[in-house]
């Protein structure tokens, strides 16, 4: 299922492009409290492990891109 704002359920199928940042921001409202950060992904890792499952992508500083078609 999708884990943004529309919550539409989809087939891994029907995915044709995923991007994964090495960073990004993320907020929420916690008890009435507002919080907000910066999350960083180990890029290089993910990469490492798609390498040895033989998965196509494309690594750059700023993002891990996977083209599906």
């Amino acid at each position: 299922m999708d884990g943004g704002l529309w919550r539409q359920a989809f087939e891994y199928q029907d995915l044709a492009h995923l991007i994964v940042p090495a960073s990004f921001y993320w907020e929420k409202v916690v008890d009435g409290e507002f919080k907000s950060g910066f999350k960083n992904q180990n890029l290089s890792l993910l990469s490492s492990k798609l390498v040895e499952q033989n998965i196509e992508h494309r690594v750059t500083e700023l993002v891990l891109e996977l083209k599906l078609y």
